[in-house]
This record gives C-alpha cells, structure tokens and sequence, in this order.
C-alpha cells in the first residue's frame, strides 16, 4: 500500500499514520497507464478518444488545451465516426432534388446532364414515323397510285373501260391533279416575268378550286347523258373512267411547266399546254363513247360527246372569267 499523499509506503491498513491520507495498492510493473477518458464496462476497459467534432462542439483537445469551434462549422452527430485523415467525405446529395436542401442541413450539388431528359435520336424518330398507321395506308396508296398512273399513261383507254367504281380513289386523285397543275403553269410563267407575279392563293388555289369543281359538274354531265343512252352505270364509275383518261394530260402538264422553270422557248411551254387541252376535252368525249357497247338506243353518244365538251368548255370559261374579274378587283 502507498500514500498519495507523502509516499510512504505500508504492507497494511488503510489510512498513512503520518499524514491520515487514505492509502492505494501500488501498481504492478506490467500494468498501463489509464487515460482520463478511460471506462469500465463489464470488466473491459474502453478508451474513447476526442473527434475531431467534439474540438469543434468545445471539448478539451488530448492535451488537455481548449480549441474554439469554427463560425461556420457544420454539426455531426455523435453516432457517425470521424473520417480518416486525407479522406474525402462522400457528399450528402440526394439525387432526386435539384439544389433543395439536404436532410442533414447540406444544399444539395447542382445536377450534371444525365438528369437532363434526352430526346429521341433522329433514327428512332423516322422508325416511329414509318411505323405509324397513317404514313403505312398512305405509303400503299401512293404505291398504287403509282402502279395505277404508270398503266394509265402506257394504255389510257384500254385501262379506263376495265376499271370501275372500286378504283374511284385513283380518279378522283388525278382529277385533283389535273385540276391543280393548270393554274400553276400561269402561276410559273408569271414568276418569269419581272413585271408582274400572281399571288399564290389568288392564282393558284382559287383557280384550282374552281377547275375542281368544273370537272366534277362535267363528270355529272356525263353520267346524265350516258343514262339518256339507256345505258347502266353510276356517278362513281363515270368519275373513275374520267380521271383515269386524265392522266395523258396529267403528264403534258407536267413537261409544261418544267419547259418554263428551265426557261426553253416559249413555244415549247405553249405546246405542252395546248396538247393537255386536248387530252382533256377527248377524255371527256371517250368516256362517252365508251359506254357505246352497252347502249341500248336513245341519245348517240357522240352527240352527247359534244354536249358534255362544250359544257366543259362554258363553265370552264364562266370560271375563268369569274376569278379573273375577281383578281382585278382585288388588285384595283
């Protein structure tokens, strides 16, 4: 036993009869020095060591000096151990918010670009677009259309007397065609003259509306005088065997205006213009005298050939005349 008091060392009792100082066992040599901070917890000895976050907090350093914590400094909790040295804490982000605070008081990191959505590449757009329904039906209908123009200009005739109302689709687009490719070779033309330019609503589709509606009086015409021949059939038919003898005129159309866009001589335009004239009035007059195998008396079909072109003709020049009075109108 030794005194903590003056060192006096005893073999019993419990008090130094020297200065009354309570006495404690000496240590043995292969004992080790506790620190302060050191604990008993169930016959084990821990040691708990300050963190970094306690000398922020206030606490007394390992030297036993007072550190003050830093303005700014940030809490940690008590549970969280402290990192290694040199080591960078992983930040606190929650990756689905975009500079909201963190739970733990952090301001979360801005985000990079893979949180930004990216759009479709061009290549899985166009897929998209052709495996959509309306783009198929109108890829097959323009295949066919195609196959149906291709047999129509090689044998027009030959080709309209076979046909019937369940190829009415094909007609009615080449009377369209028809009806829109006559005003745009004046509307070309006038772009070559450097004096004057018809505007495009009132020189291309006002007269492509009124030629539209013309052809389809005309194809009612038709379908009249072909029933005065006592002969069997109905307006769709009529329509189909119009159209599809349109296409000769179709084309002509077609080299006239390419003539005037490659600027060749006048004539050559002028030509091609007067030929699609042509087929347009003889389809009239062949789908009538089509119709002459079925005829079963009543009105000839070549009388009635020239009653249906010279009606063509007089609503065709009532129209023209009309949107003429109606374009100079606008312009004074």
């Amino acid at each position: 036993m030794i005194c903590m008091q003056c060192g006096q060392i005893y073999e019993k009792g419990k008090f130094c009869v020297k200065c009354g100082s309570p006495l404690a066992k000496e240590p043995g040599p292969s004992a080790e020095p506790q620190s302060a901070a050191a604990s008993e917890t169930g016959g084990a000895v821990t040691f708990t060591f300050p963190s970094a976050s306690s000398a922020a907090s206030g606490f007394d350093n390992p030297a036993g000096e007072p550190e003050r914590a830093a303005p700014n400094a940030p809490k940690e909790s008590a549970t969280q151990p402290s990192p290694a040295f040199g080591a960078n804490p992983a930040p606190n982000v929650n990756p689905t918010t975009h500079g909201e605070p963190a739970p733990g008081g952090h301001r979360a990191a801005p985000s990079d670009s893979s949180d930004i959505p990216t759009l479709p590449s061009m290549a899985k757009g166009w897929e998209q677009v052709k495996k959509s329904q309306v783009v198929q039906q109108g890829t097959v209908i323009s295949k066919q259309y195609f196959a149906y123009y291709l047999k129509a200009l090689k044998n027009p005739f030959d080709t309209a007397v076979k046909l019937d109302k369940s190829h009415f689709t094909n007609g009615m687009l080449t009377i369209v065609l028809t009806s829109l490719l006559l005003p745009l070779v004046f509307y070309f033309t006038s772009l070559q003259n450097a004096y004057f330019h018809l505007p495009f609503f009132r020189g291309v589709i006002k007269p492509f509306l009124l030629i539209l509606i013309a052809l389809l009086l005309t194809s009612g015409i038709v379908f009249g005088l072909i029933r005065l021949a006592r002969v069997a059939s109905d307006y769709m038919s009529v329509t189909t065997k119009l159209g599809t003898l349109l296409v000769p005129a179709t084309a002509s159309l077609v080299l006239c205006i390419l003539s005037v866009i490659l600027e060749l001589n006048p004539n050559v335009p002028l030509f091609f213009f007067l030929v699609a004239l042509t087929f347009i009035f003889t389809a009239i007059t062949a789908v009538l005298l089509g119709s002459r195998k079925g005829s079963a008396g009543g009105l000839d079909p070549l009388y009635g050939a020239v009653i249906a072109c010279i009606a063509f003709g007089y609503i065709l020049f009532k129209f023209a005349d009309f949107g003429s009075n109606a374009f100079m109108g606008g312009i004074l």
